[in-house]
């Protein structure tokens, strides 16, 4: 099959990354792989350029009437790589690569997360101007999945059930497949931990994320006795000035580090005791299979993903959500009982196994397979 992978951006991101992988595994397989990505942005140099093809292509629906369409660069590369399928992440590929589709290709969206596009909205947000722009824009976008017969690759039950909510998608025209990672990058490595009990937070810095949360938790956690406590947290956002600033009012900085961005986060939770994790809304989470495959604990807030994923009591805790007593009991627990926190990692390993990315890109193959199928016959 020739098959087109469609990214916003090649940033750091963990949506990026799936669809990297999903498109060297589906080589590996025998497929022609196209990943476009609609921004010239790429975080990942090692990248061989023979696979990667930037189309410079945006979707801008107006209220009034004055749509900025610019797919020129993405329509020229349909015409000459001609797919077979065309697989899209995030919303922004959404919008470009439905705007005209092509007969006779198999279209399917990867669903990660909740974008605020699709959200629900209060009856009392829905007069104000950026709310009627985004119904618009949905409006328009819900059109061109029904004239494309577009699929809808879940990456959890939680995400189908919002899709079919927010989206007014069947279920027959959704498909759930867990995310996956590689399991030869994410495993147990011979590393010596870090100094002190470190607790490790992997994500964007944004609201949602709710680190807030885990700056509470390392307060009380001190404040318990529990004096050699330390949480790395990586990655970047909007949130990260804010979350610098308060570090220092809390009078943690030398609890707390802000790390940025790292290229080996396998290496950062081998380093590390146990992964804590306080997003609101988590519709999936590759960290938690990360943090499992390589013998980490994870203790997270009991929702969407982290609930499908997580073994309460096995591989780890889910605490409802902005319960730091409850949040700060687990790990303490886990911080006094080292046989515990040992055998946890053990259970997770096993876990993860199921979680490969050879028999996850199998399943998204015999997905393509069905689609086709469908819109051939």
């Amino acid at each position: 099959m020739r098959i087109i992978q469609v990214v916003p951006s090649l940033i750091k991101g963990g949506a990026e990354r799936l669809a990297l992988n999903i498109t060297d595994e589906l080589i590996k397989l025998g497929h022609n792989v196209l990943v476009v990505s609609l921004r010239d942005d790429n975080r990942y140099p090692e990248l061989s350029l023979q696979s990667i093809r930037i189309a410079k292509s945006s979707v801008y629906y107006s209220l009034l009437g004055s749509d900025v369409i610019e797919i020129a660069d993405f329509e020229s590369i349909l015409d000459d790589f001609k797919p077979d399928v065309v697989h899209s992440h995030l919303v922004d590929s959404e919008l470009v690569s439905r705007h005209n589709p092509r007969k006779g290709v198999a279209y399917v969206t990867h669903w990660h997360g909740c974008p605020s596009l699709t959200n629900h909205v209060p009856w009392s947000e829905r007069f104000n101007r950026e709310y009627v722009w985004k119904w618009n824009v949905k409006r328009r976008l819900l059109n061109q999945y029904t004239s494309c017969s577009n699929h809808f690759l879940c990456i959890s039950k939680f995400i189908q059930d919002y899709v079919m909510s927010n989206v007014g998608a069947n279920q027959s025209e959704t498909t759930v497949i867990h995310n996956a990672i590689d399991l030869n990058r994410f495993k147990p490595l011979d590393l010596q931990k870090k100094d002190g009990f470190r607790l490790i937070s992997i994500g964007s810095l944004q609201k949602n994320k709710n680190h807030t949360f885990l700056f509470k938790l390392v307060k009380q956690l001190l404040s318990n006795g529990l004096s050699d406590i330390h949480l790395d947290v990586f990655g970047e956002g909007p949130e990260h000035q804010y979350l610098s600033s308060l570090i220092n009012e809390m009078g943690l900085s030398k609890h707390i580090t802000l790390h940025g961005i790292v290229s080996d986060p396998e290496v950062r939770l081998n380093q590390s005791q146990l992964l804590v994790h306080s997003s609101w809304h988590e519709p999936f989470g590759l960290i938690f299979i990360e943090a499992m495959a390589c013998g980490i604990p994870i203790v997270s807030f009991n929702t969407g993903g982290p609930a499908e994923l997580i073994k309460d009591g096995e591989t780890g805790y889910l605490v409802e959500k902005d319960d730091v007593d409850s949040f700060c009991a687990r790990v303490t627990e886990l911080y006094l009982n080292r046989n515990l926190l040992t055998s946890m990692g053990e259970e997770g390993k096993k876990h993860a196994q199921q979680f490969g990315l050879e028999a996850y890109v199998k399943k998204i193959e015999c997905l393509y397979e069905q689609r086709l199928a469908v819109v051939r016959k």
